[in-house]
């Protein structure tokens, strides 16, 4: 059995103040939340310690620069991540030694400067479509750009020439819906510059067929559709915002 405190053996608990308190802090309090903007795609890494050890925790045992979908209750392994691309930013960034942006610049800059992105894709799932953001940068730029490749030429004359499943994609009048990417990650590799090992990402673009078109007319009628939309254009827009707020000055 507990042994009663100090306080509560010389009855002081029981001499508590009462407070005449304003009608507001009378009133229940609401629950509180995390603050969570909307899903998005990492690269597992030691670097972000929060989210490496809820990635271990779930999973037991995590190489770093696999993928995982963030979401604000769960956290999901893509070893495939079949996406379509929405919208795309390209950049690069010099950053400190604390790893914290200090400049950062639209076209190419030479090393240290890194190569970064912002983007926005759908993610396909069995039965459901998420709508995420990723910023991937140097070796993961890989997938996201043979995903943007594919963006631009299925609005080209030549898409339809591709094969009879490529031609009945242009029937879709937004371009994004008109393909997927399966993206991976290639084979642990060693970097020439520091000895260390990595993985890019890589892509095999699909057109579209009649499994991802029924996903994409159940996402775009469901109830969610535009709040996750709107969400992660606001995640998009305030990181394009920041990248702004850093440029070189010419």
């Amino acid at each position: 059995m507990n042994k009663p405190s100090l306080a509560a053996s010389a009855g002081v608990l029981a001499e508590a103040p009462k407070f005449q308190l304003p009608a507001v802090f009378q009133e229940p309090n609401d629950k509180l939340v995390g603050r969570f903007t909307s899903p998005y795609i990492t690269f597992a890494h030691k670097s972000r310690p929060d989210e490496y050890s809820k990635l271990m925790s779930k999973y037991g045992n995590v190489d770093e620069g696999e993928m995982f979908l963030m979401e604000a209750e769960n956290c999901r392994k893509l070893t495939v991540a079949k996406l379509s691309l929405m919208k795309a930013k390209q950049y690069w960034v010099e950053k400190n030694a604390a790893g914290e942006t200090q400049r950062a610049s639209w076209t190419e800059m030479p090393r240290p400067w890194a190569e970064h992105m912002d983007v926005v894709v759908l993610v396909y799932f069995d039965d459901h479509i998420v709508v995420a953001n990723i910023n991937p940068h140097t070796t993961k730029c890989s997938g996201i750009r043979v995903l943007a490749d594919a963006l631009e030429a299925c609005q080209k004359p030549e898409w339809a020439e591709k094969s009879p499943a490529h031609r009945e994609t242009l029937q879709i009048n937004q371009p994004f819906m008109r393909f997927f990417g399966e993206m991976t990650l290639s084979a642990p590799r060693i970097s020439k510059a520091s000895g260390l090992p990595y993985r890019t990402t890589q892509c095999v673009i699909k057109p579209t067929t009649n499994v991802e078109a029924k996903l994409l007319k159940f996402f775009a009628e469901s109830a969610e559709s535009n709040k996750q939309l709107t969400e992660a254009a606001e995640r998009f827009s305030y990181r394009i915002r920041e990248i702004e707020s850093r440029l070189v000055k010419k």
